[in-house]
């Protein structure tokens, strides 16, 4: 299975399921404009992360919105990095 982690733009966005990470409050329209949307699978590898970064953020809390403050998303940030980490080194393993 191949998963596509590309970030789409809103004008790039068709219809179905999406994930829009919005880089401030959504009542903004300004904020809204500058929404990003990886898709659902490629979010599965961030959504881990905040889990465990902000334990408010559960049960599946992209089918709904959710605000995640900025410092959450600084430490969902070195989480990532902590993982890209991890893989690389089990790449260079094999």
């Amino acid at each position: 299975m191949e998963i596509d982690f590309q970030i789409r733009n809103r004008q790039q966005v068709s219809t179905g399921l999406i994930m829009e990470l919005v880089p401030g409050l959504p009542e903004d329209d300004h904020a809204r404009i500058e929404s990003i949307f990886p898709y659902e699978t490629a979010f599965g590898f961030i959504e881990p992360c905040i889990v465990k970064c902000w334990p408010a953020y559960k049960d599946y809390g992209h089918w709904g919105e959710s605000r995640i403050p900025i410092r959450v998303w600084q430490e969902v940030s070195h989480q990532l990095s902590f993982l890209k980490e991890e893989l690389g080194g089990v790449r260079a393993a094999r």
